[in-house]
């Protein structure tokens, strides 16, 4: 079995924040069978919405749980979920994709 850990740097465009809010993501992957990857997220973000000629800023956090799927050396299905905060509210994140490396 092996594991990985892998920070990146992000950026990702929910609807109520304006482009681009750029984020760090700590991932740690440390189950391993074949092919498959499963571990947990922990991400950080500092970003800013204007609403009514009024601009305010937060630092915005979340985590959760990420299987990956090995499809080739540089590219996998992978399946997230998890929760964020921002302003002030809990949100539920879930998300399916390919991710490339």
């Amino acid at each position: 079995m092996s594991s990985e850990l892998r920070i990146l740097l992000i950026t990702t465009e929910p609807e109520d924040l304006p482009a681009p809010p750029w984020g760090l993501e700590l991932q740690a992957l440390p189950l391993a069978a074949g092919k498959l990857h499963a571990g947990g997220f922990l991400n950080g973000a500092y970003a800013w919405r204007s609403e009514a000629d009024v601009t305010e800023s937060a630092l915005v956090s979340g985590g959760g749980a990420l299987v990956q799927l090995e499809l080739s050396t540089y590219l996998a299905l992978t399946g997230r979920v998890g929760i964020i905060k921002a302003w002030g509210e809990l949100d539920r994140d879930v998300s399916i994709g390919l991710t490339i490396y």
